[in-house]
Protein backbone atom coordinates (compact mmCIF):
# COMPACT_ATOMS: atom_id res chain seq x y z
CA UNK A 1 0.00 0.00 0.00
CA UNK A 2 1.10 3.74 -0.91
CA UNK A 3 -1.27 5.03 2.22
CA UNK A 4 -2.73 4.54 5.19
CA UNK A 5 -4.85 6.89 6.95
CA UNK A 6 -5.29 7.20 10.92
CA UNK A 7 -9.00 6.96 11.86
CA UNK A 8 -11.21 10.07 13.74
CA UNK A 9 -9.19 12.54 11.57
CA UNK A 10 -5.68 11.40 12.25
CA UNK A 11 -2.57 11.80 10.14
CA UNK A 12 -2.28 10.37 6.50
CA UNK A 13 1.18 8.65 5.57
CA UNK A 14 2.50 7.99 2.33
CA UNK A 15 4.82 5.69 1.94
CA UNK A 16 8.12 6.77 0.14
CA UNK A 17 8.59 3.71 -1.55
CA UNK A 18 5.50 4.18 -3.79
CA UNK A 19 4.00 8.01 -3.63
CA UNK A 20 6.67 9.88 -2.96
CA UNK A 21 8.12 12.20 -5.10
CA UNK A 22 11.54 13.31 -5.89
CA UNK A 23 13.01 15.74 -2.88
CA UNK A 24 11.79 19.03 -3.08
CA UNK A 25 13.45 21.83 -0.82
CA UNK A 26 9.93 23.02 -0.21
CA UNK A 27 7.44 20.11 -0.68
CA UNK A 28 5.44 18.21 1.74
CA UNK A 29 7.20 14.76 2.77
CA UNK A 30 4.38 12.41 4.58
CA UNK A 31 6.46 9.59 5.00
CA UNK A 32 8.74 10.66 7.77
CA UNK A 33 7.11 9.58 11.18
CA UNK A 34 7.01 9.09 14.84
CA UNK A 35 6.70 5.26 16.65
CA UNK A 36 7.05 3.92 19.73
CA UNK A 37 8.36 0.41 20.54
CA UNK A 38 8.52 -1.59 23.80
CA UNK A 39 12.63 -2.55 24.38
CA UNK A 40 13.99 -4.61 27.13
CA UNK A 41 16.07 -2.60 29.16
CA UNK A 42 18.00 -4.94 30.56
CA UNK A 43 18.57 -6.95 26.55
CA UNK A 44 22.22 -7.08 26.94
CA UNK A 45 22.24 -9.16 30.07
CA UNK A 46 21.00 -12.33 29.34
CA UNK A 47 20.54 -13.14 32.57
CA UNK A 48 18.37 -10.39 33.98
CA UNK A 49 14.54 -10.32 34.38
CA UNK A 50 12.67 -8.51 30.93
CA UNK A 51 11.79 -4.83 31.93
CA UNK A 52 9.81 -3.08 28.88
CA UNK A 53 10.21 0.79 28.68
CA UNK A 54 8.64 2.45 25.77
CA UNK A 55 11.03 4.69 23.75
CA UNK A 56 10.08 7.23 20.70
CA UNK A 57 11.92 6.41 17.81
CA UNK A 58 11.48 8.50 14.06
CA UNK A 59 11.47 7.09 10.31
CA UNK A 60 10.69 7.17 7.04
CA UNK A 61 7.99 4.79 5.97
CA UNK A 62 9.03 2.93 2.63
CA UNK A 63 6.16 0.12 2.27
CA UNK A 64 2.62 -0.70 4.09
CA UNK A 65 2.46 -4.23 3.80
CA UNK A 66 -1.22 -5.62 4.73
CA UNK A 67 -0.75 -9.63 6.44
CA UNK A 68 -4.04 -11.87 6.72
CA UNK A 69 -3.00 -14.46 9.21
CA UNK A 70 -4.48 -17.91 9.59
CA UNK A 71 -6.02 -19.39 12.82
CA UNK A 72 -2.74 -21.47 13.42
CA UNK A 73 -1.02 -18.17 13.82
CA UNK A 74 -3.83 -16.60 16.22
CA UNK A 75 -4.98 -18.95 18.56
CA UNK A 76 -7.87 -20.09 16.70
CA UNK A 77 -9.17 -17.03 14.28
CA UNK A 78 -7.52 -15.71 11.37
CA UNK A 79 -6.71 -12.08 12.03
CA UNK A 80 -5.43 -9.05 9.95
CA UNK A 81 -2.25 -6.80 10.26
CA UNK A 82 -0.50 -3.68 8.54
CA UNK A 83 3.31 -4.00 8.66
CA UNK A 84 4.81 -0.71 8.07
CA UNK A 85 8.49 -1.44 6.14
CA UNK A 86 10.43 1.49 7.53
CA UNK A 87 14.33 3.16 7.41
CA UNK A 88 14.59 4.70 11.05
CA UNK A 89 17.07 7.23 11.49
CA UNK A 90 20.65 7.35 13.10
CA UNK A 91 19.96 9.91 15.64
CA UNK A 92 22.96 12.13 16.04
CA UNK A 93 25.24 12.34 19.06
CA UNK A 94 24.37 16.14 19.92
CA UNK A 95 22.03 17.49 22.35
CA UNK A 96 18.01 17.47 21.35
CA UNK A 97 16.94 20.74 19.92
CA UNK A 98 15.22 23.27 22.57
CA UNK A 99 11.74 20.97 21.29
CA UNK A 100 13.64 17.94 22.42
CA UNK A 101 13.77 16.43 18.85
CA UNK A 102 16.78 14.74 17.51
CA UNK A 103 18.58 15.23 14.69
CA UNK A 104 20.60 13.18 11.88
CA UNK A 105 22.28 13.13 8.59
CA UNK A 106 21.58 9.20 7.66
CA UNK A 107 18.73 6.45 7.91
CA UNK A 108 19.57 3.17 9.35
CA UNK A 109 18.73 -0.28 7.70
CA UNK A 110 15.32 -1.63 6.54
CA UNK A 111 13.03 -2.60 9.52
CA UNK A 112 9.85 -3.66 9.94
CA UNK A 113 7.54 -3.07 12.29
CA UNK A 114 3.31 -3.15 13.35
CA UNK A 115 1.71 -0.32 11.59
CA UNK A 116 -0.43 0.12 15.00
CA UNK A 117 2.87 1.42 16.77
CA UNK A 118 2.95 4.64 14.52
CA UNK A 119 1.40 7.54 16.76
CA UNK A 120 1.93 10.32 13.98
CA UNK A 121 3.63 11.80 10.88
CA UNK A 122 6.49 13.81 12.10
CA UNK A 123 8.24 17.22 9.66
CA UNK A 124 11.66 17.24 9.17
CA UNK A 125 13.76 20.67 8.65
CA UNK A 126 17.08 20.84 6.48
CA UNK A 127 20.00 22.70 7.76
CA UNK A 128 23.66 22.59 5.46
CA UNK A 129 23.91 18.68 5.58
CA UNK A 130 21.71 17.70 8.78
CA UNK A 131 17.61 17.26 9.53
CA UNK A 132 16.03 18.00 12.55
CA UNK A 133 12.58 16.36 13.53
CA UNK A 134 10.22 18.45 13.98
CA UNK A 135 6.89 17.81 15.72
CA UNK A 136 3.61 20.16 14.68
CA UNK A 137 1.77 20.53 17.80
CA UNK A 138 5.32 21.07 19.85
CA UNK A 139 5.96 24.26 17.47
CA UNK A 140 2.30 25.32 17.50
CA UNK A 141 2.96 25.11 21.47
CA UNK A 142 5.94 26.95 21.56
CA UNK A 143 4.91 29.54 19.20
CA UNK A 144 1.91 29.73 21.40
CA UNK A 145 3.09 30.29 24.51
CA UNK A 146 5.81 32.80 22.72
CA UNK A 147 2.69 34.81 21.44
CA UNK A 148 0.91 34.30 24.52
CA UNK A 149 3.76 35.99 26.36
CA UNK A 150 4.15 38.60 24.08
CA UNK A 151 0.58 39.62 24.54
CA UNK A 152 0.77 39.84 28.68
CA UNK A 153 3.79 41.96 28.36
CA UNK A 154 2.08 44.37 26.25
CA UNK A 155 -1.03 43.80 28.56
CA UNK A 156 -3.20 42.41 25.31
CA UNK A 157 -5.10 40.06 27.47
CA UNK A 158 -7.31 40.84 29.88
Amino acid sequence: WGKLKFLDGGDLISACGVVCQPAVVWGHDKSFVKYTLEVDQNERYKNQPVILEKRAYYSQVLHFIALKLPPTFCIGQPSSHIMAVIMPIKPLPTPLNEFGMPSYKKLGPIQVVDASTIECVVGRVKDRDTWTIIKRHSIIQHFGEELEAASESRGDLG
